[in-house]
């Protein structure tokens, strides 16, 4: 190859990288990131895991207090005689009236007579 066909093929290419950076420098800045502001990212994830832990906590405490709860419910419910339940519990007689009959069929094809 010749040097002119090889500078056929990379001017247009330094040309188009030239004019990419150009318009990304609008949308996006090109220096190097920065990370010089970790202080205040550091301090928002302590807060945010410190609120975490009493949330996880809160939710333990409450899962032991149902936990508790549903033992004493299962406890008393061994104690209880359900041979006398009926007579705790009240029988509900209601007397409601029958529903009404369906509807008469319609013709399949009512336009066709």
């Amino acid at each position: 190859m010749s040097y002119l066909s090889i500078f056929k093929r990379v001017v247009p290419f330094l040309l188009t990288f030239a004019a990419g950076l150009l318009i990304a420098s609008i949308f996006v800045p090109i220096a190097a990131p920065s990370f010089s502001s970790g202080e205040g990212r550091g301090k928002r994830c302590r807060e945010h895991k410190r609120a975490m832990y009493f949330e996880y906590e809160s939710l333990r405490q409450e899962r032991d207090q149902l936990r508790e709860e549903v033992d004493q419910l299962r406890r008393e419910a061994a104690d209880a005689d359900f041979k006398n339940l009926k007579f705790i519990v009240p029988e509900v007689n209601v007397e409601a009236p029958p529903p009404p009959p369906p509807p008469a069929k319609r013709p399949r094809n009512p336009h066709a007579q």
